[in-house]
């Protein structure tokens, strides 16, 4: 009996329900119970986050521009696009296109870092290659 009783109250307490509810007795025998829903503020109280909170960047000046532009125009390979943002704490993609490279650098650039993956490639990948770098010459 003891047994019985233990596994009732087990059973109620699991059956509880997470939602807010309303007792209306009618009787002694009856009991109606309503739910509520809840409100959107709490719903978006208790929700979790959808992105991960995000750093707040600084809103550089116009010297601090014009310093980064100098920099990213004097010698590109020390100073690059990750060691720019890392030095005036924005994002990368603020100096990409802040300070973007002159076509002539940035083929330089793309030369010097070809060079050393070309004696990776094979036959066929260097081929595929070069007509890339062709169709890319063409647009």
């Amino acid at each position: 009996m003891q047994r019985l009783a233990r596994s009732l109250t087990t059973l109620s307490k699991r059956l509880v329900s997470p939602q807010p509810t309303i007792e209306t007795s009618f009787s002694q025998q009856h009991v109606f119970v309503t739910r509520t829903t809840p409100s959107v503020k709490e719903l978006a109280a208790n929700a979790p986050l959808l992105h991960k909170p995000s750093q707040q960047t600084v809103k550089l000046t116009e010297e601090q521009i014009a310093e980064l532009r100098r920099l990213r125009s004097q010698d590109p390979e020390t100073w690059s696009i990750k060691r720019l943002a890392a030095k005036f704490n924005c994002s990368p993609l603020f100096v990409s296109i802040s300070a973007p490279l002159s076509k002539e650098a940035r083929a330089k650039l793309e030369a010097r870092r070809s060079t050393g993956s070309e004696t990776v490639l094979g036959y066929k990948k260097r081929i595929i290659a070069e007509n890339r770098k062709r169709r890319r010459a063409l647009w």
